[in-house]
């Protein structure tokens, strides 16, 4: 199934992620997944909330200064098994997909 992620640019300094989780939080959204990919000087968060929480929070993000974009990504069941990944990114490769986070 598809899903909406945000994507937030964030600079690479100390605090920086608590306070935009905290600004999140404050705004009553509910992170239900993060990720994070860093270089020395920023960092792509990768942000799951609720549907009905997207248009908050990139509101809240983008009213406070945050560099925010939303895409649609599939969401995936991976089986609790050897070799569930390698089964899933088969069926990814026949639709034609390819990965560019996970």
């Amino acid at each position: 199934m598809f899903i909406k992620q945000i994507s937030v640019f964030l600079e690479n300094h100390n605090g920086a992620l608590r306070e935009m989780t905290e600004l999140l939080g404050k705004g009553g959204v509910d992170l239900l997944a993060l990720s994070v990919a860093d270089t020395q000087n920023f960092g792509i968060i990768r942000i799951i909330v609720s549907s009905e929480q997207t248009d908050a929070a990139l509101l809240a993000l983008r009213d406070n200064g945050y560099i925010a974009k939303m895409d649609h990504v599939i969401c995936a069941e991976v089986p609790d098994r050897p070799i569930g990944r390698w089964e899933l990114l088969g069926m990814i490769v026949k639709a034609g997909l390819s990965v560019e986070a996970m």
